[in-house]
């Protein structure tokens, strides 16, 4: 992690990544046959894990670290 930062997501393994210049448009990565990615962070930061089903029925976790000083 570089310094000044708590957490850091680094995306491993991927199909694509949309290329929009409109970051409104085009925030996400796609993954077809593999996604994978590492989320780490320091001692003052506390993780949740949140499985949820979004508006079309798709399965997924939401992953939030929070600075808890």
């Amino acid at each position: 992690m570089g310094l000044g930062h708590h957490c850091s997501l680094r995306i491993k393994n991927k199909s694509w990544t949309a290329g929009i210049d409109d970051p409104t448009k085009a925030n996400y990565t796609v993954a077809q046959k593999l996604f994978e990615a590492e989320l780490t962070w320091k001692d003052n930061m506390k993780p949740t894990i949140e499985p949820f089903v979004d508006s079309k029925g798709h399965q997924g976790i939401r992953l939030k670290v929070e600075y808890v000083g």
